[in-house]
């Protein structure tokens, strides 16, 4: 998958999905915990994606975007199951 960035507030990282969304880009937020507690609002896109499709889809961003884009091989499936477990 290919990790766009991490906001601290709902609203940046929902601002930027749409704004991803317009481009053709399919991403979602997860809201992932520190130590703190404190919500972090981490934006993927490309959940599923094979290595080199993610790999595709940060060189895409970081070309309209100009901001980078990093790809995880932490499956979303697993990047959601730590989401829930930090709210618990």
């Amino acid at each position: 998958m290919a990790h766009a960035g991490s906001y601290r507030t709902r609203e940046a990282a929902f601002t930027e999905r749409n704004r991803l969304a317009k481009a053709g880009f399919s991403a979602e937020v997860i809201v992932l915990y520190d130590t703190r507690r404190t919500p972090w609002y981490s934006l993927i896109a490309g959940a599923g994606a094979s290595r080199r499709t993610a790999l595709t889809i940060c060189s895409r961003y970081t070309t309209l975007h100009g901001t980078q884009c990093t790809v995880r091989s932490f499956p979303a499936p697993k990047y959601r199951a730590r989401a829930e477990q930090a709210r618990r």
